[in-house]
């Protein structure tokens, strides 16, 4: 995999940017910034990268205050356009079995109806890597007109263009997720699915290689398979890798996955190899699981790299999740 040694920025994200509750107890929420582009934008601003936000909020007091954290973290918002309607919103709730539950409202968002203008495909052009998930794909044609658009772009400006498939069914059936995803198999340069996203677009479970092995077969050249707390696996230019995962006491899971992205890329950005980029998205996802919301618990540089020493001095069969 070869990225651009120039761009302004080195990670664009495009998708919708969300204000999230997470229920904290005692009837309490707590407000954070969130979303898949958003989760990965903060992930890689923390870690050092350079990074731009591509979305569209609502001309609102949480659209303000979403821009103003976002800005405060460093990434690039210039881009963002603010358009009349409502930022979306979702609650991080807990079932009485102890899982999450998620309730979303967004549907018709401005980020649902997106287009690409001419200042978001400057920053495109500007960029080292693309990355947006099917979420975009799912909120309404508009915003996945718009990712097919920003992904051509970036191809033909020689970008990195990395995709998370992200299904959700909540959000869209399988026939047209998995159309969606044939949509973007020739414009894309590394593929991240969990093994969650397979057995539910596929029917089926099956180990991480061999679904790593299937989606070559499909057209995705290079492929990540995150397997929660089994670890990751990766099958990147011909060449398989494997990697385990940590043993953490994780209290929320949400963006987890988000999380993984940004650190796989950032190693890769940085000269890591394979195996290495695994293990730094495997930490970067770990620290994140141990606080609440999707950016609440996103660790900085130091804190991955200290973390990922103090793991090499323990025993190699580790487990846990991440």
């Amino acid at each position: 995999m070869k990225f651009r040694d120039d761009g302004k920025f080195d990670i664009t994200t495009l998708g919708e940017a969300l204000v999230e509750f997470s229920f904290m107890g005692r009837e309490q929420f707590g407000r954070g910034y969130s979303g898949d582009p958003v989760n990965v934008g903060v992930a890689a601003c923390r870690l050092g990268m350079r990074v731009a936000l591509l979305s569209s909020v609502g001309k609102d007091a949480m659209g303000e205050w979403l821009l103003q954290k976002v800005n405060e973290e460093g990434i690039y918002t210039d881009a963002v356009t603010v358009e009349n309607g409502v930022t979306g919103i979702y609650f991080i709730t807990l079932r009485e079995n102890g899982e999450h539950q998620f309730t979303y409202y967004r549907r018709g968002t401005p980020a649902s109806m997106m287009k690409l203008n001419e200042r978001q495909k400057e920053v495109i052009r500007s960029s080292r890597v693309v990355h947006a998930s099917g979420i975009t794909q799912a909120i309404g044609e508009s915003a996945s007109a718009s990712l097919l658009e920003a992904f051509s772009i970036a191809k033909r400006e020689h970008c990195f263009v990395s995709y998370d498939v992200n299904y959700r069914p909540s959000l869209t059936d399988r026939d047209r997720a998995m159309k969606k995803l044939e949509d973007v198999r020739d414009l894309v340069d590394i593929l991240f699915i969990s093994s969650e996203d397979y057995e539910l677009l596929f029917g089926k479970k099956d180990e991480g290689i061999k679904i790593a092995r299937e989606m070559k077969t499909r057209g995705f050249n290079n492929v990540v398979v995150k397997e929660g707390s089994k670890g990751s696996v990766a099958l990147v230019d011909g060449m398989e890798y494997t990697a385990k995962t940590f043993r953490i006491n994780a209290v929320d899971t949400t963006g987890a996955g988000d999380a993984y992205d940004a650190g796989f890329i950032c190693s890769l950005l940085e000269g890591r190899n394979v195996k290495k980029a695994m293990e730094f998205g495997s930490a970067t996802a770990a620290l994140k699981c141990m606080k609440k919301g999707g950016t609440r618990g996103l660790p900085g540089r130091r804190k991955v790299e200290q973390f990922l020493k103090k793991a090499a001095r323990r025993s190699p069969g580790r487990k846990g999740m991440g």
